[in-house]
């Protein structure tokens, strides 16, 4: 299924910002998938993700506005490593968080866009195990079980950009089905 957003993922997005939903983007910013990359940059006034080299622009733009982290995901029962929007340094909000509206929401990341209070148990094990599949291959590439060589364009640049980006640690980051 291809979004107006020009993602390519089996799931509808949500669209409730409803009080309980907003309390992700105050409390927790969500997860980029390697395809959200070039969408985000582009959403954030950063139009050169369009050939996904990992330029030292590109390193720059993604230290300014990413942050690397890892969440815990009970299908796989693992942390692996993400990016996610850059928090406030004052409250911990995501970044483009403001006046209790997102202001990427319409081009938001997939761990935004795929996540609401309403989501079902069922389609939360199949949107994290969908996840799961993205993010796989970058974690192999950290634990040098494959060369980056074999990673796509987008997953090498989202490696790149792992590795730059200034790393947060949450006392309790888990993605799982309660």
């Amino acid at each position: 299924m291809l979004l107006d957003d020009g993602s390519s993922v089996p799931f509808k997005r949500t669209f409730c910002s409803c009080g309980q939903c907003k309390q992700n983007c105050i409390n927790c910013p969500s997860y980029l998938l390697p395809d959200d990359l070039q969408a985000y940059g582009k959403v954030t006034g950063f139009d050169q993700l369009s050939s996904l080299a990992p330029s030292k622009e590109v390193i720059e733009w993604g230290k300014s506005h990413l942050i690397s982290t890892t969440f815990y995901f009970n299908e796989c029962s693992s942390f692996l490593p993400v990016l996610i929007p850059k928090s406030n340094d004052d409250d911990g909000a995501c970044v483009n968080y403001n006046d209790g509206n997102c202001m990427v929401h319409d081009h938001s990341p997939f761990g935004c866009r795929m996540f609401d209070c309403q989501t079902t148990r069922e389609d939360v094990f199949n949107k994290n195990t969908f996840s799961i599949g993205k993010l796989a291959p970058i974690k192999s590439c950290i634990d040098k079980e494959i060369p980056p060589e074999l990673l796509t364009e987008p997953e090498r640049l989202y490696w790149v950009l792992l590795k730059n980006c200034r790393t947060r640690h949450w006392e309790k980051r888990i993605v799982e089905i309660t």
